[in-house]
């Protein structure tokens, strides 16, 4: 497993990870296990961020897609093409609906 990003949800004890594979996976930090994983892409994922208010993850993908996953019902809010690039990093705005992301645009 090859990560490439992660993130700390703010009051609960998950480790979001991004990983190579195509996958985001939610771990347990405190008691080091697996709470979910999810298959978001067929390419590399590069990012993820939580969004606890509405209970989302948002991770930035190889294929150029920005997608929105509730992490409770596992299901696929929104996708999103953002980029002509690959994502590289992204961040959540704290009380506001934006989403910023960074990228290797030519």
């Amino acid at each position: 497993m090859h990560a490439q990003g992660g993130h700390f949800h703010p009051t609960e004890p998950w480790l979001l990870t991004a990983l190579f594979n195509g996958s985001v996976n939610t771990y347990d930090h405190n008691a080091g296990a697996l709470v979910r994983g999810f298959e978001v892409a067929e390419v590399s994922v590069r990012c993820a961020k939580f969004i606890p208010r509405k209970n989302w993850f948002v991770p930035g993908s190889d294929d150029y897609q920005l997608r929105v996953f509730n992490y409770n019902t596992h299901e696929k809010i929104a996708a999103f093409e953002v980029q002509p690039d690959y994502n590289r990093c992204l961040t959540v705005h704290p009380t506001l609906p934006i989403v910023l992301m960074g990228s290797d645009d030519v």
